[in-house]
């Protein structure tokens, strides 16, 4: 994948339920289950999704609170090439309305959204609202297990 810029979802297992401090945000409860994140890169995409797989890190983003903690784990990546930082904000309000909870001001900053981070109760109902969404908006998109992603 010769990409440099687009939205990308992270799909991240949480094995356990678990109580995390994610930076200003404070203690924040997380369910067992599984999360959608969105994210954007508008350069250096690859090198952002691979730093998201890392699990040793300086925390920077509130993603990066979770993602190195044991009990998270991001199992699948969902890829919009070449999309503008805009379509970020589209996926978030999507998902916000399909997902079965959110997690309120994760990862929105530098957007309108409530949130970029959504739970939901399994990883099927997760896939198929991120296959649906961009079906039903028209995107192209690459879909690339975690553990392949070096691969790409």
């Amino acid at each position: 994948m010769n990409v440099n810029s687009g939205i990308y979802i992270l799909l991240i297992d949480a094995v356990n339920s678990k109580k995390i401090r994610v930076g200003k945000l404070g203690s924040i409860y997380f369910k067992k289950g599984v999360y959608l994140y969105v994210g954007s890169a508008q350069r250096n995409l690859k090198k952002r999704i691979r730093r998201h797989l890392l699990k040793e890190k300086r925390k920077f983003w509130h993603i990066d609170y979770i993602l190195t903690n044991e009990s998270f784990k991001v199992t699948e990546i969902f890829i919009a090439p070449n999309y503008k930082k805009n379509y970020e904000e589209i996926f978030a309000s999507y998902l916000e309305k399909h997902a079965a909870e959110i997690i309120p001001k994760f990862g929105s900053s530098d957007t309108k959204n409530k949130t970029h981070l959504f739970y939901f109760i399994d990883k099927e109902s997760a896939k198929d609202t991120v296959e649906s969404m961009f079906k039903n908006l028209n995107v192209k998109f690459v879909f690339v297990p975690a553990e392949s992603f070096n691969d790409v």
